[in-house]
C-alpha cells in the first residue's frame, strides 16, 4: 500500500523506512520498487546511541542488516535518526525529551564511531 500511495503521490524516490516496513529480500523488494518505478535512495536506522556505549552492539547489529539492504538496492545512504523518547505506537513517554550534556557527547562520540565503521566496511 505505501508503495502504491508513493507512487500515485508522484514520487519517484523512496527511503527505505524502519527495517521490516517494506519487504527485507532484497529480490522481492528490488521488483516491488521497480515495477513501480521507483528508486531507493538510503536505508534508515533509529538508534539509541546518546543513551552510552552499551547500546553500540544493537545499533551496529541493525546497521549492517538496513547496510545490506541499502547496498543491494542501489543506494549509497544512510539516515540514522535516534530513538523516539516516546514509544511510537502508545505514545508513552519512555525518556525525557531534551539531552543531557553527557547524552550529547554519547550521541556524539557514536555517531562519529558509527561513520567511520560504515565507511570501513
Amino acid at each position: 500500500r505505501f508503495l502504491d500511495e508513493v507512487t500515485e503521490a508522484g514520487y519517484e524516490w523512496i527511503e527505505l523506512g524502519p527495517y521490516g516496513y517494506l519487504p527485507t529480500d532484497p529480490a522481492r523488494l528490488t521488483d516491488e520498487v521497480a515495477r513501480r518505478g521507483l528508486k531507493v535512495s538510503a536505508g534508515t536506522i533509529f538508534c539509541g546511541l546518546h543513551r552510552g556505549p552499551s547500546e553500540w552492539d544493537a545499533t551496529w547489529e541493525q546497521v549492517s542488516r538496513v547496510a545490506a539492504l541499502t547496498r543491494a538496492m542501489d543506494a549509497k545512504h544512510l539516515v540514522v535518526i535516534p530513538s523516539f523518547w516516546r514509544d511510537d505506537k502508545t505514545a508513552e513517554i519512555l525518556e525525557p525529551p531534551e539531552l543531557t550534556g553527557e547524552q550529547w557527547a554519547h550521541l556524539t562520540k557514536g555517531m562519529e564511531r558509527l561513520g567511520h565503521e560504515v565507511r570501513e566496511t
